[in-house]
This record gives C-alpha cells, sequence and structure tokens, in this order.
C-alpha cells in the first residue's frame, strides 16, 4: 500500500447499526478511520475526530469496525459513540481492513481523488489530550492548500486490530 499510488476500494459498505448500504465515492478526499469501542485508545480519539469533521466539511469521514467486540460495547457506542460519522461494519470480511492493510485503532487513512495520501496516526500519543501533534490534521490542512502531504506516513499508536 504506497502513498500517492491509486487505491481500489471495496464495492460494499454496510452501516454497522442500520445495515443499509453506505455510498463512498472514490471521486471525492475521504478519511477512513479503523476504530473500536472497546479500545480506550480509539474511544479517546472521538472527541478529536468530532472537531475534524467540523473542521474540514467538505471531506467525508468514515469508521471502519473491522473486530468483534462485546456487545456492552457496541451498545455504549451505539448511545456515545461517533455518531457523527458512518461507521461501516467490517467485522464478517474484513474487506476493509485487507484493503488498508491496517494495524491498530485508531489508524487513519486519506484517499484522494482515489489515491492514498496519508496513512497514520490521528495525534501521536494515546491521549490526544497529552499529544503535541495531530498529523491527520495536518495532512488534511496540506491538502486542502493544495500541498504535497508533508508527513504522509506517521506512527500509530494504540490498540492492535484483531484478525478474525
Amino acid at each position: 500500500l504506497e502513498i500517492n499510488s491509486p487505491l481500489t476500494l471495496p464495492q460494499k459498505a454496510t452501516a454497522l447499526f442500520t445495515g443499509a448500504n453506505v455510498a463512498i465515492s472514490a471521486h471525492s478526499r475521504a478519511v477512513f478511520l479503523f476504530l473500536n469501542p472497546d479500545s480506550h485508545c480509539s474511544r479517546a480519539h472521538e472527541p478529536v475526530i468530532q472537531k475534524l469533521t467540523v473542521e474540514f466539511p467538505s471531506v467525508k469521514f468514515y469508521g471502519i469496525l473491522s473486530t468483534s467486540v462485546p456487545a456492552a460495547a457496541l451498545d455504549r457506542w451505539k448511545t456515545l459513540g461517533p455518531n457523527f460519522v458512518p461507521v461501516i461494519d467490517d467485522r464478517r470480511q474484513q474487506t476493509w481492513l485487507k484493503t488498508f492493510k491496517a494495524l491498530k485503532t485508531p489508524h487513519a487513512f486519506v484517499v484522494d481523488q482515489g489515491v492514498l495520501k496519508y496513512r497514520g496516526g490521528i495525534s501521536a500519543s494515546n491521549d490526544p489530550a497529552q499529544s503535541k501533534s495531530f498529523p491527520l490534521r495536518d495532512a488534511l490542512l496540506d491538502l486542502a492548500v493544495g500541498r504535497p502531504v508533508a508527513k504522509p506516513q506517521t506512527r500509530v499508536i494504540g490498540c492492535p486490530i484483531d484478525r478474525d
């Protein structure tokens, strides 16, 4: 999975809580976020993600759940989780996980016009309140002003994704 190379996105995306199809356009700028409601690191970044959706309204944000989690965690997430982004249910086939080769939650990927522009962390810490840098935001700022992403790949800090 090379930066600045074309990326073929999976054809199917199903919303986690509704089962509805999630429309994904390869001809726009999008952020794909591998998340997990049972991961403290992932949950801690939800306020940061919400701020990014407001700061970058022209960017499409999608959460992806690719691992099994306890029912209680899903119930909690349904009411308190990232309801500001559609969450794709990737638990059964792990098609999205295989496409992006995500390692941890949270793990962010920016695709612009079908080309991978960034992969890495949302912040530089497990606790974004303690982070001194926010590389996902920096990547989106670079793209917003027409610059190449200065740091297209950054370290991902978080909980490993279980592969089923």
